[in-house]
This record gives structure tokens, sequence and C-alpha cells, in this order.
């Protein structure tokens, strides 16, 4: 028996959260969005649009 695949993508996880603790670790804004970025496998503008879109409550 195969796991049928989900029928909605799922979202991304609160990453305005983890970049909050990147930047209160000292981390650059820039360098917070590209590990970010490392880690989601998208580039840092995406991620800049995702954080930041979160941040405002969208």
């Amino acid at each position: 028996m195969t796991c049928p695949l989900p029928l909605k993508r799922p979202k991304w996880p609160d990453v305005a959260n983890e970049y909050r603790h990147f930047r209160a670790c000292g981390m650059s804004e820039c360098g917070a969005l590209a590990r970010l970025g490392v880690v989601y496998g998208v580039d840092s503008e995406t991620v800049r649009k995702y954080v930041f879109r979160q941040m405002k409550g969208k």
C-alpha cells in the first residue's frame, strides 16, 4: 500500500521567527537570508519576500 500524495503543498514554516533568531545571534541581514535560503533550497530574495510578508502578518 502506498501513501497518497497530500492534496495541498505543505506551507513554509514560520521563517520570520527563524530569521529573527539568526539576527539576534548577531548575523547580518544578508547572512541570515542566505542561510535560510540554503536550508530551504531557494534564493535569498525568495526568503526575503516570505520573511517580510510574515512579519507584516499576511
